[in-house]
């Protein structure tokens, strides 16, 4: 049977610049392509019924109106983007924690954050699919309880670990600047 790796292996395998540029360059353009798409929507109503939306009439509310500005189809297009988005930022969050806790010089006992990014990751994968679920029927009739509020709950826990990641790796790079190395 093949040994699973360990985050010790992860970490040592994710550890390399080479690969923080690229996943960050796919990263970037994914992100720019993403905000592009959205932006009719007005990205802080997106976000906000990212992490607001517990109930089938917040979503309801939210898709007639964008309906009613002539924007919806905008809402459609990101998720093209978006399905795959989760993947790069999770690889290059991965990266650059195992380069930040290299530079920090910290110990094996701190591997358990790279899988942060994952968990991340998979909560954005998840919420897109029921964002699938919710526009595959006409007049939103898949918004159902509880469908809102796991997806709502699956994006606020897909940002605590995304933003989570960010403030590790900006601590341990301040940490790493304050010893001078």
């Amino acid at each position: 049977m093949a040994k699973l790796p360990n985050l010790k292996s992860v970490r040592a395998f994710l550890s390399h610049r080479g690969m923080l540029l690229l996943f960050g360059a796919i990263y970037l353009v994914s992100q720019i392509i993403i905000a592009t798409v959205v932006g009719p929507l007005v990205p802080e109503r997106m976000v906000g019924l990212q992490v607001t939306g517990f109930t089938p009439a917040d979503y309801i509310a939210t898709f007639s109106a964008w309906k009613a500005e002539g924007v919806m189809a905008f809402y459609h297009a990101h998720l093209i983007f978006d399905d795959a988005h989760w993947i790069w930022y999770s690889i290059f969050l991965s990266v650059a924690l195992a380069l930040s806790l290299d530079a920090a010089r910290l110990s094996d006992r701190w591997n358990v954050v790279l899988t942060f990014p994952l968990i991340a990751g998979i909560n954005d994968w998840f919420e897109n699919g029921l964002q699938h679920v919710f526009l595959s029927a006409d007049g939103y009739q898949m918004v159902i309880d509880p469908l809102p509020a796991i997806s709502t709950t699956a994006s606020i826990i897909k940002w605590v670990f995304f933003l989570g990641s960010f403030l590790l790796i900006a601590g341990m790079q301040l940490s790493r600047l304050r010893r001078g190395t």
